[in-house]
């Protein structure tokens, strides 16, 4: 009996060993399921996606792949090495910025243990709303100057390509608190308001957060910064027509000089064309419109006022002018003066800290050449890289020579600024001059350059040679000289 017992076990055992081979295929008839969140990928050149799906199987699944070979994407996503009947697929990719937006195709294929196959193809369109609302903001304007009781007028114009879903502005000091909700969506709103400032405001400058989100989520800030009460006059610039920065630019305008013997009243030279849209200027006292931005009063000409909305003076006459402005007496003077200095036909930056210019200062036959202005023969430009990137750099710093054999012939130098004058903004703890600034230029003295060659100290001299050094400012600047007026500015271009 124990023997038959026996040998019933060692057949049944046979059996289910050869039930369990591996080798022998799995009873699956039924492939799995794609449960597409959505039924296309919608993307633009540039930006990742994300392709979402439940995937199920009655017995078990194996693999996933996401196929678009000529985007090099061929992924495996291996389910086998623990029996899943369900998974949730979540997968993001970055779209090529070279990418062209015609007939592209995802395949999804999903294998189950079965050895069942399901694919899926999904249309990738280049759809994706990936631009922001735009502002057109014509009030409040940037460093406008209010007092306590006055009407603020808000203008402000929103446009958005696909709709604008909220709008909103905030500024607790002032008592605004405005959020617009769109349903549905608006491609275009324009907000009209007028608001009263507060009568016990404290001065001082406070900000307006402006804010619009479209029906995607992309979203708009535009702070605005508003001046209350007496701004105090610090540094004084001339921007314009009639100046490099033109009108467009009012963060690197011309620095005027202040007039030594007349207190109070500030002066520069500028270059007028004579022509429209190239002959006028007006004075500003930061490196932005506002608040203090004074020009003419458009209801009365021979009077200055202090709005962004002032009217320019004109220069008619093509050539140098001397514009003389005081901001106590508010008032102004504009000389033409024409230019006597001789004409060189060649400039140079020397110095280092510059691709190019290695070693510059002990050699100055290699010294960067600078282009003329072909209409203004007194000003030269050129586009250098600075290569200072850390605290074992000097920085990138220059001078301008007339030619590269004898230094001492023409040389100009810019002005160190004492380090309690400057917007703490353009300083790091060194003390040294940083980023774009627009500064007058001394002449330099022949023993001045014949002992520029010893590395500086931190103090912004070279044997009491005056300099700026660009410190841990590596990037593509644009520099240019005037060297009739002597001013020079250096305006980054990109990093």
């Amino acid at each position: 009996m124990k023997r038959q017992f026996l040998f019933s076990f060692i057949i049944l055992s046979a059996l289910f060993l050869c039930r369990c081979d591996p080798e022998d295929p799995v009873q699956d008839p039924n492939a799995p399921d794609i449960n597409l969140a959505s039924e296309n990928i919608s993307t633009a050149p540039g930006h990742i996606f994300w392709v979402s799906a439940l995937i199920t199987d009655d017995v078990g699944l194996k693999k996933v792949n996401l196929l678009k070979q000529d985007w090099y994407l061929d992924k495996d996503i291996i389910l086998s090495d623990s029996i899943r009947t369900e998974y949730q697929l979540l997968y993001k990719f970055l779209t090529p910025a070279d990418a062209f937006a015609d007939n592209h195709m995802l395949i999804l294929s999903v294998e189950d243990v079965g050895g069942n196959v399901t694919t899926r193809e999904l249309p990738i369109l280049f759809n994706k709303d990936v631009e922001p609302p735009v502002f057109k903001i014509t009030s409040p304007s940037e460093g406008m100057n209010v007092f306590g009781g006055d009407k603020m007028r808000f203008f402000i114009e929103v446009t958005d390509n696909h709709g604008i879903d909220t709008f909103a502005i905030d500024a607790p000091e002032f008592g605004i608190d405005t959020l617009i909700v769109f349903d549905p969506v608006n491609p275009r709103y324009i907000f009209v308001k007028d608001y009263i400032v507060p009568e016990l405001i404290p001065d001082g400058t406070y900000f307006i957060n402006i804010l619009a989100a479209d029906s995607t989520s992309n979203q708009s800030v535009q702070i605005i910064s508003i001046a209350v009460g007496t701004v105090a006059v610090g540094e004084v610039y001339c921007v314009g027509g009639a100046t490099w920065s033109g009108w467009d630019s009012p963060d690197n305008p011309m620095l005027m000089r202040q007039d030594l013997d007349n207190p109070g009243w500030y002066e520069i030279a500028t270059y007028s064309f004579g022509i429209q849209d190239y002959n006028g200027v007006k004075f500003i006292g930061q490196r932005g419109w506002g608040p203090l931005n004074w020009g003419l009063d458009p209801d009365n000409p021979s009077e200055i006022i202090n709005d962004e909305g002032s009217d320019k003076i004109v220069l008619e006459e093509e050539g140098y002018h001397k514009v003389r402005f005081s901001p106590e007496e508010m008032a102004y003077t504009a000389e033409f003066v024409g230019a006597d200095t001789p004409v060189l036909s060649e400039m140079y930056l020397l110095g280092s800290g510059i691709v190019g210019m290695a070693n510059a200062w002990q050699d100055p036959s290699g010294a960067l050449p600078m282009t003329q202005d072909p209409e203004n023969p007194y000003i030269f430009t050129t586009t250098v890289e600075f290569t200072d990137t850390g605290d074992d750099d000097w920085g990138a710093v220059f001078i301008f020579i007339g030619n590269k054999s004898d230094v001492s012939a023409f040389n100009l130098g810019f002005t160190y600024y004492p380090q309690d004058v400057l917007d703490t903004d353009w300083l790091d703890y060194y003390g040294y001059v940083v980023g774009d600034l627009s500064l007058n230029l001394d002449p330099l003295t022949e023993d001045q350059v014949a002992n520029i060659g010893d590395f500086p100290p931190s103090d912004g001299y070279w044997n009491g040679v005056p300099y700026v050094a660009y410190y841990m400012q590596a990037g593509m600047y644009t520099i240019k000289l005037d060297y009739h007026i002597q001013h020079a500015s250096v305006t980054k271009v990109f990093e």
